[in-house]
């Protein structure tokens, strides 16, 4: 396995704020849609200003899997994870 690709990744957990929607018609009073506070945590692949992205899988051939981008501005905190080597 080639552990350097893995390895220049952060293994973080990431709280952020979540969208939500429905549909059909509903009067101004029945609006009942809320944000929910999500918890994921991956390889920090990438992060600017804008957005984080995360992924759950990494590969011997350098290849990232189930890759979640989150805008920063759902972002509430990012605790960097530390893990023993076995």
């Amino acid at each position: 396995m080639k552990e350097e690709f893995k390895d220049k990744f952060s293994m973080v957990e990431v709280s952020w704020f979540d969208a939500s929607s429905d549909v059909g018609w509903k009067l101004e009073h029945e609006e009942t849609n809320t944000v929910s506070l999500c918890h994921t945590c991956g390889y920090l692949t990438f992060k600017d200003k804008d957005r984080i992205s995360i992924a759950a899988s990494t590969s011997s051939h350098g290849e990232l899997a189930e890759v979640l981008t989150i805008p920063r501005a759902c972002v509430q905190e990012i605790k960097y994870l530390t893990y023993k080597k076995t």
